[in-house]
């Protein structure tokens, strides 16, 4: 297997951190100290940094399984494909919520909707835990 820069996704990773902690501070002030306005960039904000990372684990999940010695049977898998795929390597712990993160970043063109904005902020909050995971045993695997 060929070594694979994940440097970028480390910088994702590290970014994510910074708004998923950004957020906590934001909850943590009572309603008198946050403004609506800072609650919503926080929301906002973690959305954001949601859709590139997702997106960029998913490019590294398709370029790791890529490298791989049999990257003709990876070359043409579809995304929720790639997602199984890795995760029968165990890069990621659950199939499941990966499918899950790729509706919600394919949701993320329809944000402007309240509801659809409040799904994604939630699956946003969980996907940290996941991401942290995935580049621990990307780390491990290359």
């Amino acid at each position: 297997m060929q070594k694979i820069d994940i440097s970028t996704l480390k910088k994702a990773y590290k970014t994510y951190s910074l708004a998923i902690e950004h957020l906590g501070q934001v909850l943590a002030k009572n309603e008198e100290e946050k403004g609506f306005y800072e609650l919503e960039t926080a929301k906002a904000s973690l959305i954001q940094h949601f859709e590139y990372s997702f997106q960029l684990s998913h490019n590294f999940m398709r370029k790791f399984l890529m490298s791989d010695s049999v990257k003709e049977l990876y070359g043409a898998l579809s995304n929720k494909d790639v997602i199984r795929s890795v995760y029968g390597l165990g890069i990621v712990s659950s199939a499941e919520k990966w499918i899950n993160y790729l509706d919600a970043r394919n949701r993320t063109s329809h944000i402007y909707n309240e509801e659809v904005a409040e799904y994604v902020f939630n699956i946003a909050q969980e996907f940290y835990e996941e991401f942290s995971f995935f580049v621990e045993q990307l780390e491990r695997c290359i």
